[in-house]
């Protein structure tokens, strides 16, 4: 399992005191890497056809600003042309990327487009989060200053149309079909787009995913493990050609630091250093809840 932190950086700190004895391992393992996490996830390409980005929160837009980043490097746009979604009806694809890839709208066209379709995707009446409306025009964008390298944004899930929806009954079925189906619906949408494009000079794949579809098991502090995750579908299909990175992780069932908190404490005394890295032969590996 891999891990991207994405924390802010701030100058560095000569001397680390004042810590408890259990996060001396986290805090000495965070001072030896040197690994941005750009440069860490697109070294993940060399050996891995697809990544899947465990978003943390929906609600966290910083997270955004580190893919804006990331498309913009000539690693990441050479090697890949389609971004893949959780969020949105996999139904509005087509209707959206004839938005992204118009170079002959002006930013207020663009704009309300871009907003009439928002208000469309998510079976759940409205999706209010800016995280993905904000991806979509950093994309636009992208694709403007870069014709030769366009990039599409590919939503992954279940089909939904509210203007087949004409009472109660009918949205509550619906509702529940996308939701019985949720991460499998998802996976059998992405393994079909991928195998399409692998013939793509640019066909390597990003992956978003809010970082509990984006594992592959998950056992519970009763000992149920899980296995219905988006992650666990596109596994059996690529098993090591796909790699996993999460972006500072909760626990599934709380809002809680994972590790009791003692990365976030080695962190916080590491002035919270930017890096990428591998949960292997990290103290994480015997004190995380994740599994593989």
């Amino acid at each position: 399992m891999l891990l991207v932190w994405s924390c802010q950086i701030v100058s560095a700190q000569n001397t680390i005191s004042g810590f408890k004895p259990e996060i001396e391992p986290y805090i000495s393992f965070i001072k030896e890497q040197q690994v941005d996490p750009i440069s860490y996830l697109l070294d993940k390409y060399k050996t891995h056809d697809v990544i899947v980005f465990g978003e943390r929160d929906h609600r966290d837009i910083t997270q955004y600003y580190f893919i804006e980043k990331l498309i913009y490097r000539e690693e990441f746009y050479k090697q890949v042309s389609v971004i893949y979604t959780e969020v949105g009806s996999s139904n509005f694809n087509d209707t959206l990327n004839k938005i992204l890839q118009n170079h002959f709208l002006n930013e207020a066209e663009v704009e309300q487009k871009l907003l009439g379709i928002y208000r469309e995707i998510s079976y759940q009446v409205f999706w209010e989060k800016y995280n993905c409306f904000y991806l979509w025009k950093t994309i636009y964008k992208f694709n403007q200053s870069h014709p030769d390298y366009p990039i599409s944004i590919k939503m992954t899930s279940h089909p939904f149309n509210w203007y087949e929806i004409t009472d109660t009954a009918i949205c509550q079925a619906k509702t529940n079909e996308v939701e019985k189906n949720y991460d499998k619906s998802m996976a059998e949408f992405f393994l079909k787009s991928f195998e399409e494009n692998k013939n793509s000079t640019r066909n390597k794949a990003f992956v978003i995913m809010n970082y509990p579809h984006s594992l592959r098991k998950w056992t519970s502090q009763k000992g149920v493990t899980y296995e219905d995750f988006f992650g666990s579908y596109i596994s059996k299909k690529f098993a090591d050609r796909v790699c996993y990175i999460i972006v500072n992780p909760y626990t599934i069932n709380c809002f809680k630091p994972v590790a009791q908190g003692k990365w976030d404490a080695a962190f916080k005394y590491c002035e919270y250093k930017n890096i990428g890295f591998d949960f292997q032969n990290s103290p994480a590996q015997t004190s995380c809840f994740f599994t593989s």
